[in-house]
């Protein structure tokens, strides 16, 4: 089955399903990106460990964060790092600390960088220059254009986009399908099974996105 939604479904933001998708998801890219690499590149499926406050502030919690970085055969250089955002990248505290850290240390070096925000909860990563108000937002960082970067603004009723990721030359990209990856983990995970769509998600909607979501079922 399908997802409701055109694009980023966010009833998989829930607290008790988020981490079980972010590691499917990462794995699922990861994949798409390697069907169409070439030869002297690999990708890898790294991981950080650390502890965070639960939602009390009291009892602490193993965090795992997986990401990816596509290097280099002949040297092992990281070419590309790719983030997707958990909710503790998002909300004051050692995660987005750490996460601030290591976007910082990657934006410095001659890595390329992808960072991928899918979650509607909590604070958007500090960007310059004028940005369109959007549910969802992806950042391509190609080294040599720094600071200038790409942005992809996505809303709740939009599909995910086809995602260049940047490799060693200055044009040289494979491109990916961020939606259909999401499909196949929706698919998957059979989260249309598992969810209760007549229940707000987490968070609720905005008065824009209920608005949508009013438009569609009148039709």
């Amino acid at each position: 089955m399908r997802s409701p939604f055109p694009g980023m479904d966010p009833y998989v933001e829930h607290p008790g399903r988020w981490q079980s998708f972010h590691s499917r998801f990462i794995v699922e890219i990861a994949r798409a990106i390697e069907s169409a690499l070439s030869p002297q590149y690999y990708v890898e499926v790294e991981a950080r460990t650390y502890e965070e406050e639960d939602a009390e502030g009291r009892v602490p919690i193993l965090v795992v964060e997986r990401y990816l970085e596509i290097r280099e055969i002949s040297t092992d250089r990281v070419i590309t790092a790719i983030e997707l955002l958990s909710p503790v990248n998002k909300k004051a505290g050692r995660g987005q600390l750490r996460h601030e850290k290591k976007r910082k240390s990657v934006l410095s070096n001659e890595s390329h960088f992808v960072e991928i925000d899918l979650l509607r909860k909590g604070e958007s990563m500090p960007l310059l220059g004028q940005l369109q108000a959007s549910t969802y937002r992806i950042l391509v960082s190609r080294s040599p254009k720094r600071p200038d970067a790409d942005l992809y603004s996505v809303d709740l009723w939009q599909p995910l986009p086809e995602l260049p990721i940047p490799l060693t030359a200055e044009k040289e990209a494979v491109t990916i399908s961020l939606q259909t990856a999401f499909e196949n983990v929706y698919r998957q995970a059979r989260y249309a099974q598992r969810t209760d769509y007549s229940q707000p998600p987490p968070p609720p909607f905005t008065e824009a996105e209920q608005q949508w979501m009013n438009s569609q079922k009148a039709l």
